[in-house]
């Protein structure tokens, strides 16, 4: 997801790189800041172009898959950055994430977001790996891998929706994603100013 783009920018965020290895599809439209008429465009392409268009102060670069990379040139690209936020749907692909920044022992800030299904609710992970505690610690309780994310507000009465393209999603507005770009941008602004001295994780809960 990069859904919190919109907010980081009007936080005053004006050099951003982005990485996304998806095409949006129509499933896409229902919820995200593209609306249809990306259809069939990289994610990351329309965005640069649609916030650098409207934006003349920001600048955007893409970067491809990082996953697909070798470690070496991952290391080199990662060096770069003070803060990354990792927002991608799939709990999998977070805990690769978190394996990749812990076996670098990545000098990076790192926010883990991410959404309950059905939004019931909205986490957000703060993770400096040169201090107790990882992501993957969410997946363990007294050493036992749980089958979920222990913080989770889901009761496993969750449903996916077809949405007739071949694809499912959760059901929620945008109140949910409003919400959770708050959550994102108060993180980032603690960061900024210095004021998180402790791996946390912070969370909305969503009732309806």
């Amino acid at each position: 997801s990069l859904d919190e783009l919109p907010e980081l920018i009007n936080m005053g965020i004006t050099n951003i790189d982005i990485s996304d290895i998806e095409q949006f599809e129509s499933g896409n439209s229902f919820r995200h800041y593209l609306g249809p008429t990306a259809d069939g465009y990289k994610k990351t392409e329309m965005l640069k172009f649609w916030f650098e268009y409207n934006n003349p102060l920001v600048r955007i670069k893409e970067i491809s898959n990082i996953l697909t990379k070798e470690k070496s040139e991952i290391e080199t690209l990662l060096s770069e950055y003070s803060i990354i936020i990792v927002a991608v749907g799939g709990t999998d692909i977070q805990r690769e994430f978190n394996y990749l920044f812990a076996e670098m022992q990545i000098k990076s800030k790192i926010i883990f977001n991410w959404l309950d299904a059905e939004g019931k609710g909205a986490h957000a992970a703060f993770i400096d790996y040169n201090k107790k505690g990882c992501y993957n610690c969410l997946f363990y309780d007294n050493g036992l891998e749980l089958p979920g994310n222990k913080i989770s507000f889901t009761d496993g009465s969750e449903k996916l929706i077809g949405n007739g393209c071949g694809g499912t999603f959760t059901s929620y507005g945008n109140n949910v994603l409003i919400r959770n770009a708050l959550l994102i941008t108060y993180l980032l602004k603690k960061l900024l100013m210095n004021q998180v001295n402790e791996n946390m994780v912070i969370s909305i809960k969503n009732d309806f």
